[in-house]
């Protein structure tokens, strides 16, 4: 049975828990991509809430931040200044589970790619483009 993408919105909309919203993007995002993420601690995490294995010198292919935060702007701050001091990572992905347009979504790109200058890929996921990749990869 195909999942309704309304009913998605509406879990994402509503869901209060940070370790389901973390778990769901760690998946959904691992099938898309085609990237092992493994789930991190809930305490000491070191910023991140997902990673890839890492390649050489300590750098992580991947690294994903979520959040159910409203104010995603110091949301993001907060996560990626705390991820710079913390971890080396070649993309930065940062999941919302509030809907993005495209124009916030590349704000927020361009403020992690300030704070994280040596990130060679960041990818910013709200709502709207999580709940598309639910329908590419059902």
């Amino acid at each position: 049975m195909a999942i309704q993408l309304g009913i998605i919105k509406v879990v994402l909309e509503s869901d209060d828990s940070p370790t389901r919203f973390e778990r769901f993007c760690i998946d959904l995002y691992s099938e898309a991509e085609g990237i092992e993420l493994l789930a991190t601690s809930r305490t000491w995490d070191l910023g991140r809430d997902a990673r890839s294995l890492a390649i050489a010198g300590g750098r992580y292919k991947a690294i994903l931040c979520a959040t159910l935060e409203k104010d995603i702007d110091e949301k993001v701050k907060s996560d990626i200044s705390y991820l710079t001091k913390t971890s080396l990572a070649q993309t930065i992905i940062y999941c919302s589970s509030k809907p993005l347009s495209e124009e916030k979504c590349r704000e927020i790109e361009s403020v992690i790619r300030q704070l994280y200058s040596s990130v060679e890929s960041v990818q910013v996921l709200g709502q709207i483009q999580l709940t598309s990749l639910v329908e590419r990869n059902r």
